[in-house]
């Protein structure tokens, strides 16, 4: 099945909050907050959509962003690729058995 996927992120603490170990190779770190797909981008829109700033990031708070999966892979430099590609497959799976 050849399935588009639309990708956000929601930050937890800004841009330059960083989270996790260093890539061993690099040295360079992800992002702090979470990526999530959706199969459509009204759904993703939908997602956007409830951005609430004035919550903490453990209540769903964090400046949520629509970001192509290229972009998001900027977002996790400390992954190595294989990780970062298990990430996109978890992402897809959520995204196909959401209720």
């Amino acid at each position: 099945m050849n399935t588009k996927y639309y990708y956000g992120f929601r930050f937890y603490s800004g841009r330059n909050c960083t989270t996790g170990d260093a890539n061993p190779r690099t040295g360079r770190m992800s992002k702090a907050g979470e990526a999530v797909a959706f199969l459509s981008l009204s759904a993703l829109q939908n997602w956007i959509d409830r951005e609430d700033l004035s919550k903490p990031c453990g209540c769903g708070g964090g400046k949520r962003i629509v970001f192509p999966k290229t972009a998001l892979r900027k977002l996790y430099l400390g992954e190595t690729i294989a990780e970062f590609e298990d990430i996109i497959e978890n992402l897809k799976f959520d995204a196909e058995n959401q209720q």
